[in-house]
């Protein structure tokens, strides 16, 4: 017998020319800083932050992954059980990638303008038995403009 159908892939399709105008310079900056607390426990940055351009097609994968395109704290484990069996996305090419300091501080300068997701992992403290919560907020730069993410 023919193997079974390919599932069709559901909604939009990659196009580099979506995200061509993430790697513009710009004068834009977003930054931010994760003190994060939870019914009485305290969550910290977790090291890596990351900015990933609106295009349709990203847009479509984070509300997979978050059920929102606007703003959502979920378990780490959540999210990445949403992600299985998925073939790796071509527009990590465009994702920018940036680490917390000590003090829980990022930032991302030379920005263009438009629509981006960032996304950070916040953890308890060495020793803390909660699971680790990703986080992703929806901001918008404009020329010039410097965007404060706190997430307390």
């Amino acid at each position: 017998p023919p193997p079974p159908p390919v599932a069709a892939r559901t909604g939009p399709a990659f196009q580099p020319s979506e995200f061509a105008w993430s790697t513009e310079r710009g004068s834009s900056t977003v930054r931010g800083i994760v003190d994060y607390s939870q019914g009485g426990r305290h969550f910290a940055c977790a090291g890596q932050v990351v900015l990933t351009p609106d295009a349709p097609y990203s847009r479509h994968r984070i509300l997979q992954l978050y059920g929102s395109t606007e703003r959502a704290d979920l378990p780490v484990d959540e999210v990445r059980s949403r992600q299985a069996h998925r073939p790796s996305d071509d527009y990590s090419a465009y994702v920018k990638k940036q680490s917390c300091d000590a003090t829980g501080h990022f930032s991302f300068s030379g920005l263009p303008a438009g629509g981006w997701f960032v996304i950070v992992v916040a953890a308890p403290p060495a020793g803390g038995t909660s699971a680790p919560m990703a986080m992703m907020r929806r901001v918008e730069t404009r020329p010039g403009s410097v965007r404060t993410i706190v997430r307390q």
